[in-house]
């Protein structure tokens, strides 16, 4: 599995690929929906984990008939796991290493390029990567919200974005990891190579399939190391 040679390009998923959140999201979900009456649901959460705030919060208060707003509910949301994302969610074991060691490629290619495409809010997303002292690491950093929530990860438009920015036309060359398999659909539905992260959350329903769609996996960083 040479993926550091291989590709020129490399784009990363946030939340269960290179920090250990997923859980933060599920405890935040039942909460919410568990204050509300609602039971969480493993359909509930397969819609909302690769989609935009936005539109998790819209399907949300459509489907359950909610009082609040979808602005409400994103504003409870955000309340709830700002704090978890600056303060005490952490990288994956092993994912600094290999960070690290695309880093260390730059300084020997400058073609490489390297980004981050996250549903995540821009207010979380920057927030974990400072925490974690990886934001500069990043020639890209592009969530869901900067291309208007209007679409999810199910689409490849994200990463088509995010190559563009990159300042790259080579999608032959690009690598994209992710945790969701849906998302690692809407990669490869765009012509990007895939390797598929195992996430206890994001993945174990559908891991043997995904494994089995994309072209690398691994469930530990430190295979690829």
């Amino acid at each position: 599995m040479d993926i550091l040679n291989s590709y020129i390009n490399f784009i990363f998923d946030l939340d269960g690929t290179l920090i250990d959140s997923m859980n933060v999201w599920s405890e935040v979900d039942k909460r919410f929906l568990n204050e509300r009456g609602i039971e969480l649901t493993k359909e509930y959460t397969d819609k909302v984990k690769s989609s935009a705030m936005a539109d998790s919060a819209k399907f949300t208060v459509e489907r359950y008939g909610l009082n609040e707003t979808p602005e409400q509910v994103m504003d409870i949301w955000n309340s709830m796991v700002y704090e978890a994302y600056r303060s005490r969610i952490k990288l994956k074991p092993s994912a600094l290493t290999f960070l690290k060691k695309i880093v260390a490629l730059k300084e020997k290619n400058p073609d490489i390029r390297i980004a981050v495409a996250t549903a995540l809010s821009n207010k979380n997303a920057n927030a974990a990567l400072k925490a974690n002292n990886i934001d500069g690491l990043f020639d890209v950093i592009l969530t869901l919200d900067d291309l208007g929530g209007t679409i999810d990860k199910t689409k490849p438009d994200i990463y088509i974005e995010v190559l563009e920015r990159m300042g790259s036309n080579k999608r032959d060359k690009t690598i994209v990891f992710e945790d969701v398999f849906a998302a690692a659909r809407g990669a490869m539905d765009g012509g990007f190579d895939v390797c598929a992260v195992y996430d206890a959350v994001g993945s174990s329903s559908d891991w043997d399939e995904m494994r089995a769609l994309t072209k690398f996996s691994i469930t530990d960083w430190n295979q690829i190391c």
